[in-house]
Order: structure tokens, then C-alpha cells, then sequence
């Protein structure tokens, strides 16, 4: 649920998948709140995932926002 007027960086909400808040991510998965709202989210979801590797795609269309 998207929570917050600020603009949300989270994979998902980028992607069009979804419309999280990027507070819920941060919850959800563990990662330092002050990552919230920031473009640095991005890179913390890739590298908390078990092969980053596999969304090699998904990183180079992200990059833009990075």
C-alpha cells in the first residue's frame, strides 16, 4: 500500500508491479530504513537477494533511476 507522497525507489513499485511504499520494503525485507525513499533501496534489494545474477535485465532497465 503506498503510504507516503515521496517518491518510492523499490523494485516492484518502479517495475510497475506493484505500489508499495518503500517503508514496507525496508520492513519487510530487513533493510535500513534510511534507505527509504532514496535510490540507494535499489542496489540494497539486488544484493539481498540469493543470485542477483539472474536479474542482470532487470538491474540494466533500473539503471537509470540509479
Amino acid at each position: 500500500m503506498n503510504t507516503s507522497s515521496r517518491k518510492n525507489y523499490n523494485i516492484n513499485t518502479l517495475r510497475g508491479m506493484t505500489n508499495d511504499d518503500d517503508m514496507d520494503v525496508c520492513e519487510t525485507l530487513g533493510l535500513d530504513p534510511n534507505l527509504a525513499y532514496t535510490k540507494d533501496i535499489i542496489q540494497a534489494q539486488l544484493d539481498r537477494d540469493v543470485k542477483p545474477e539472474l536479474h542482470n535485465e532487470i538491474l540494466q532497465s533500473l539503471k537509470k533511476y540509479m
